[in-house]
């Protein structure tokens, strides 16, 4: 075991995988704990490294050692803080830090950033603008209230604890909101879960623009290190787009909002997105606060091309050096103009081939920095419904606003033209199959 001091990451995955590198080039090491929730299709989704992974100097699994003896080897070690490595571990890492006694990363109780119904109620119960919601367990429990709170008001109903878009769905009539209920309360959510309860709440007017104020966070102190402008067709991220500097006054509303947020949930360390919305008549209010890295593809290199810094840095300096990290202000608009596009397929069925007219087309583009195709010959492509089921993404970055932006509608521009649809064949399995994806630099 390592003499040196140890951060201990919980299910390190996603962008939570570059976390120890960051953190052992800042003179402490790594220990490494999987937690219970690192189960289910998310565990392959994220790509949760393994306890005895060489990136870390030992290792834990709540499977196979309880919360006590956990506590108790970790006693024994130089922690100096607890961080969540993935949304799996946010709950196992708040409970860690506090029977330790060391900074850790999620809000003050358990729960609170992973329920999006008590994350929700203890931001309104702080006095903070939020859309009319509540839980059901069924239609019956949902159709009163519908009517004479919400008037017959279009809805968004989601799990209270799941990720990535996974089963959130735009309900604009009774038949809609009667059906979501019927089919989330039946299914289980991407950690194995079964949804025995989902929130409903009252759909934004502007349900299609949301603002991600993207903070890192050390002694209470927050610091806003990226914000980014993301575009949804229904409830699919389709285009993440970092704000400039330029523009980052006319996001001062939403930053503040953000930490007030952050606030009201107690959290004091660590990193943490909170996706807000300016509702007409209101102002902002809170779709979810993260807290935890910000995965979906916004990688270090990424992140570093368009803004100097990454949230994964940050995060490295605010566990290893606290004191000194309260005292910067990171620049939260990005000095080139930047865009992360999902692919978006509107065609299902057995790739006959590999998408390989996308991908001349995609390394072509001049703002291009990186992209993933997740599919290839003989794999089911499923249409597009949430990240989870995106064909990959690409990264945009550049100096010309104009260019970036031309380069985005190429993209689309060939999605609609069927790039997807000349690469299917008729038939084939029925459930899709994702090959391992690669970074394609």
């Amino acid at each position: 075991m390592s003499a040196r001091p140890l951060i201990v990451i919980v299910d390190a995955g996603s962008t939570g995988t570059a976390l120890p590198a960051a953190i052992a080039a800042r003179a402490m090491d790594c220990f490494h704990v999987r937690s219970a929730e690192s189960r289910g299709e998310i565990d392959a989704i994220l790509g949760i490294l393994a306890a005895d992974d060489a990136r870390f100097v030992g290792g834990l699994d709540e499977r196979t050692t309880d919360l006590a003896a956990m506590v108790t080897i970790l006693e024994k070690l130089d922690v100096r803080g607890v961080v969540a490595g993935s949304e799996a571990g946010v709950d196992l890492s708040t409970t860690l830090a506090a029977r330790l006694s060391v900074p850790g990363s999620g809000p003050s109780v358990p729960g609170l950033t992973r329920d999006k119904f008590q994350m929700t109620r203890r931001v309104a119960e702080a006095g903070l603008a939020t859309l009319p919601f509540r839980t059901v367990s069924s239609p019956s429990e949902a159709k009163d209230w519908w009517q004479e709170t919400l008037g017959g008001a279009s809805v968004v109903v989601k799990p209270l604890r799941d990720s990535g878009g996974n089963g959130v769905l735009f309900c604009h009539d009774w038949p809609a909101i009667e059906a979501a209920i019927t089919h989330l309360t039946a299914q289980s959510d991407l950690y194995g879960s079964p949804n025995h309860t989902v929130l409903v709440q009252k759909l934004a007017a502007n349900a299609e623009r949301i603002v991600e104020v993207c903070t890192v966070s050390a002694d209470g102190a927050h610091r806003p290190m990226m914000i980014l402008e993301s575009s949804k067709v229904g409830p699919i991220y389709e285009c993440m787009r970092l704000v400039h500097r330029d523009e980052l006054a006319d996001y001062q509303d939403e930053i503040d909002y953000a930490l007030s947020v952050l606030d009201a949930l107690g959290v004091t360390m660590g990193a943490a997105f909170t996706e807000v919305i300016d509702e007409p008549g209101i102002g902002p209010v809170m779709i979810e606060c993260n807290a935890r890295l910000i995965g979906g593809f916004l990688d270090s290199r990424f992140c570093s091309a368009a803004l100097g810094h990454s949230q994964v840095a940050l995060l490295a300096d605010a566990c290893t050096d606290p004191t000194a990290f309260v005292t910067t202000t990171p620049s939260a608009g990005s000095i080139q103009h930047a865009r992360l596009v999902h692919l978006r397929s509107d065609t299902a069925g057995l790739l006959r081939e590999d998408l390989s007219a996308l991908e001349v087309l995609v390394r072509a583009l001049p703002t291009r920095l990186a992209h993933r195709i997740s599919v290839s010959a003989g794999d089911v492509l499923a249409e597009t419904t949430d990240l989870s089921t995106s064909p990959g993404f690409v990264q945009l970055v550049g100096a010309d606003p104009a260019q970036v932006a031309a380069d985005y509608h190429a993209i689309r521009s060939a999605e609609a033209g069927g790039i997807y649809r000349d690469a299917v064949a008729q038939g084939g399995p029925e459930e899709p199959h994702r090959s391992a994806p690669v970074m394609t630099p």
